[in-house]
C-alpha cells in the first residue's frame, strides 16, 4: 500500500488534498503535466476506473517523482487514459 495526498475522481484541485492509500499494482497509467513554473501534477488511472489527481504542491510529500509516467502538453490530457 502507498499513501498519497490528492483528489479522487475530480479534475479540480480546490482545497487541501486528502490522504488515500492505493495498491501500486492497481495503477494502470500515470499521466504528468508541468505548469508554467515547471512544477508537475499527476493523474493516477486505476484499474477500477478511479482517478487520483496529485497536484504539484504535494509532489515532494507523495515521493512519486521516480515513477514511470507519460507527460502531456495540455493539463486536460492528463485525464485521458491512453
Amino acid at each position: 500500500m502507498k499513501k498519497l495526498y490528492g483528489y479522487k475522481n475530480t479534475t479540480s484541485s480546490a482545497g487541501r488534498g486528502v490522504e488515500y492509500e492505493i495498491e501500486q499494482t492497481d495503477v494502470d497509467a500515470i499521466m504528468c503535466w508541468f505548469n508554467f513554473y515547471g512544477n508537475p501534477s499527476y493523474v493516477f488511472h486505476m484499474s477500477n476506473g478511479d482517478t487520483y489527481l496529485l497536484v504539484d504542491d504535494y509532489g515532494a510529500m507523495n515521493d512519486i517523482n521516480h515513477l514511470s509516467r507519460d507527460c502531456v502538453k495540455l493539463k486536460k490530457d492528463m485525464f485521458c487514459k491512453w
